[in-house]
């Protein structure tokens, strides 16, 4: 019975991280949506940072 409350409580941990956590991740692909011409930068606590890249 006691095995059963403590997997239950480890559930519910690896849950509660998961979600408080999961936003804060960064993101893969920060110029998805500007396409190749573009270079971003990503910034933990703001919006990246994007710049155009010159034509050659």
């Amino acid at each position: 019975m006691v095995w059963m409350l403590v997997s239950a409580i480890v559930a519910v941990a690896i849950f509660a991280t998961v979600v408080i956590y999961y936003p804060f991740l960064p993101q893969r692909n920060a110029s998805a949506g500007f396409g190749p011409d573009w270079d971003c930068t990503p910034h933990p606590n703001s919006e990246p940072t994007c710049i155009k890249k010159i034509g050659r």
